[in-house]
Order: C-alpha cells, then sequence, then structure tokens
C-alpha cells in the first residue's frame, strides 16, 4: 500500500480566486479521463493507484463538506416567538381579561387598564407587561393591602388558561426575542476560509497531476480526455465554394397612367363665319 502523501495547498496569491473556483471542475474531468483503461495504463509509471483516486474524491467530499453553511436553527427563533405572542395576545389575553373583568373589575383595571393590541414586538411587549403585571399580584410589595382579592384574580386568570406551563412558555418567548441574535459574522468567514483552503488544495493536485500526465501522454485524444489539451477548432474543407450573397430584389415600378391626349375642335372656313353686325355675303354678290 503506498503511503498517504499530504498536499500542500497552492499558496495564497500565486492564483486568482477565479482559477481557483475551476479547479473542482478540472479535477472531475482528470478523474473521468484516467478511468479510460489506455489512459490509466499509461499512468503505471507515475504509480497511480487506487488510493490516489481515493484521494482526489477525499478532497472534493472535504469541499462539499467545506461549502455547506454553518449549521443553524431550521426556522428563525426571533420570527416564531414574536408570531406566538400575536397568537397568545389575540386569543388568550382577551380571555383573561374579559373574564377578570367579570369578577374583579379593580384587578382587571390593574392588569389592562392601558393594554392596546399590536403586532411584532408590540405583541411581544404586551405579553412581557402581562407577565410582570401577573407577578405583582402574586407577591407584590405594593399591593399588600388588596393581597386576598389579587389571589382571587390569580384563580380567576388560571381558569382562563393561564396556567404555570402557559406562563412558562410565554416566558421562553419573550426571552428568545430579547437574547437570541443572529449568526455571528465570525462564523461565516471561518467556514469561506475552510472552503478556500480546499480549493487551493485541489487545485495543486490538479496542477501536479497535468505536469506529470504530460511526460508519459502522448495522443492528443488521451490528453483532451484528461483536460490537459482543448480540441482545435475544425478547419474548412478544402474546394468549399462559398455561395454568393442574394441580391437584394429591387420591387418593379409602377408607371403611372398618362392622361388621355387632348383633341382640338375642328375650326370652320372663314366664308362660313359670321362676326357681330355682319352678314353673310353670297358668292354671287362677289361679281356684282
Amino acid at each position: 500500500m503506498l503511503r498517504s502523501i499530504p498536499i500542500a495547498p497552492t499558496a495564497a496569491g500565486d492564483v486568482t480566486d477565479e482559477t481557483l473556483k475551476l479547479g473542482p471542475a478540472r479535477m472531475l474531468t482528470f478523474l473521468q479521463g484516467v478511468s479510460d483503461p489506455g489512459v490509466r495504463a499509461l499512468f503505471a509509471p507515475l504509480g497511480w493507484s487506487d488510493q490516489r483516486l481515493d484521494a482526489a474524491w477525499s478532497l472534493l467530499n472535504e469541499l462539499k463538506a467545506a461549502t455547506k453553511m454553518p449549521s443553524g436553527p431550521t426556522l428563525d427563533p426571533v420570527t416564531d416567538a414574536i408570531a406566538s405572542c400575536k397568537a397568545w395576545q389575540d386569543t388568550g389575553l382577551i380571555r383573561a381579561r374579559a373574564m377578570l373583568q367579570l369578577a374583579l373589575p379593580e384587578q382587571a383595571a390593574f392588569m389592562f387598564h392601558d393594554f392596546v393590541a399590536g403586532v411584532g414586538t408590540e405583541a411581544v411587549l404586551n405579553v412581557s407587561t402581562f407577565l410582570q403585571r401577573r407577578k405583582e399580584l402574586e407577591n407584590g410589595a405594593e399591593r399588600k393591602a388588596s393581597r386576598k382579592a389579587d389571589h382571587d384574580a390569580l384563580v380567576v386568570l388560571e381558569e382562563t388558561g393561564v396556567t404555570k406551563e402557559a406562563i412558562k412558555q410565554l416566558q421562553s418567548f419573550v426571552d428568545t426575542v430579547q437574547t437570541v441574535a443572529p449568526l455571528h459574522p465570525s462564523r461565516l468567514a471561518e467556514a469561506d476560509a475552510k472552503r478556500t483552503e480546499v480549493l487551493r488544495k485541489i487545485h495543486a493536485w490538479v496542477t501536479a497531476w497535468s505536469e506529470m500526465a504530460r511526460t508519459v501522454v502522448t495522443r492528443r485524444d488521451h490528453m483532451i480526455k484528461l483536460g490537459i489539451a482543448k480540441r482545435r477548432p475544425r478547419a474548412k474543407a478544402k474546394g468549399a465554394v462559398t455561395p454568393p450573397a442574394a441580391k437584394p430584389v429591387t420591387p418593379p415600378v409602377v408607371a403611372t397612367p398618362a392622361a388621355p391626349p387632348v383633341v382640338a375642335k375642328p375650326v370652320a372656313p372663314e366664308s362660313s363665319v359670321r362676326t357681330s353686325n355682319q352678314e353673310e355675303v353670297s358668292p354671287d354678290s362677289w361679281a356684282a
């Protein structure tokens, strides 16, 4: 069995980030090319083995793991807590106020005198205020004079669903909104650094094995399979005649029909022409 050789990553600054991102695709192409029996046979002098293949796939799996975002809650806990407070404000809190107003109006006024339904953090503030004032009913130092009525109010609230379990759950919603912070930027930076480190190892692996492959692979089709050569562009066939470009067709000119010729009216002979104040003279009168 061959000794496992550690892979030193390409030094920072030697290649650009764009080049590093091409490394995984180049490695996959190389591994696919080595799977060809003809190419694999040429790699025998290079010490290629299943162990080398497993090492390459381990790098790709390491990249996959480094690409995943840092683990965190599936749902946003703050959003979920705010929605829960809003839901209880619109149901449980309304029932508690209505029942307490029927039984103990003074305690109801203390608990809900400035209550205004709200959304978002306003709903959370309403729940938080309710819990604080309920605690005052239980053992507030300033309410010793009304302690008995206050404890009766606690019984009424419990009958509406404000049990110890419900109080604990409501308090957890308020605490979540006040204490949960978003994912720290340092964790994102660490994940990005880990991914870059693996990309540098992949680039070093592809560069080294591509150089070694060129020492034993001579056929161009094998080099293309390994991704260390590119296909040449196809040349035009000899004697190929490029058809002439089609001439633009000029639309026919439609002649405008000519106007019909003007026919002159015949002129009467002078002998038959009469003028004003002149009578026609006959030929006989000329002889006279």
